[in-house]
């Protein structure tokens, strides 16, 4: 059974740019969708039900809160509210193929400096969580940390404050991505693309890829495609583009 998981950091809660995000969102379809940024509760059910989609929320320990959105049948959820984290954990188990997925959505903080906070964030999860096993599940978010071999090429159309962010971001230490992929969780981007730059952020013109979607070996073994989801619409719709995977 094909299965198509996405994340989203919709930057503040999405206000009048609601109808861009349901569109952008709408156009790909998803099983499931994990949202980061999803301050206003109203609006995230407002989503959700324009949509046709079920929702978990979850209050952060800050004003980010999460969701997720999805078509699957929900047998369980768990927010996370740990107090190392500035925001929360998202748990969510489904049912697909007739047996339980677990899905997890992750907002770190944010701010190149901050490796050292988030690292203390990400432990916290991992004890929570677990190491990468046999079961299926997906780690997915907005981690606000590079992947160790991630590189930053600049172009003529980057416009200076975003080089000048990238030339903050790269050469800061990167401990929180090597982490994850230390549990045993499959970087599914780098994984399918291990030679394109990926950015998901700052739009109109990215310049770091800082949202992923980890999967347990079982889970990456099925994944066909992982891919940032670009065009007008999405740059219109937030800050980050979107990032989808599709399962077999």
């Amino acid at each position: 059974m094909a299965l198509r998981v996405m994340t989203y950091n919709i930057l503040e809660g999405g206000g009048e740019r609601l109808p861009y995000i349901r569109d952008v969102i709408r156009g790909q379809s998803p099983d499931a969708v994990a949202i980061q940024e999803a301050n206003d509760r109203e609006l995230i059910e407002t989503l959700a039900r324009d949509l046709e989609m079920r929702l978990v929320y979850g209050e952060a320990n800050s004003a980010f809160n999460m969701a997720w959105l999805t078509t699957l049948p929900i047998l369980r959820s768990a927010n996370h509210r740990l107090p190392e984290l500035r925001k929360t954990l998202l748990e969510l188990e489904v049912e697909w193929e007739g047996k339980p997925l677990r899905l997890y959505n992750l907002h770190l903080r944010a701010n190149p400096e901050d490796e050292d906070q988030r690292m203390k964030e990400l432990q916290a999860v991992l004890r929570v969580i677990g190491p990468a096993s046999a079961e299926p599940r997906l780690f997915v978010g907005d981690f606000n940390a590079l992947g160790p071999n991630d590189r930053f090429v600049s172009d003529i159309q980057f416009p200076d404050e975003d080089v000048a962010f990238a030339e903050r971001a790269y050469p800061q230490p990167r401990l929180v991505i090597p982490a994850v992929l230390a549990a045993g969780y499959v970087d599914l981007y780098r994984a399918l693309h291990p030679d394109e730059a990926g950015y998901t952020t700052r739009t109109p013109t990215p310049v770091v890829r800082i949202d992923y979607i980890f999967a347990s070996p079982t889970m990456a073994a099925r994944a066909i495609s992982c891919d940032r989801i670009d065009g007008s619409l999405p740059i219109y719709a937030s800050d980050h583009l979107p990032v989808r995977a599709d399962f077999e």
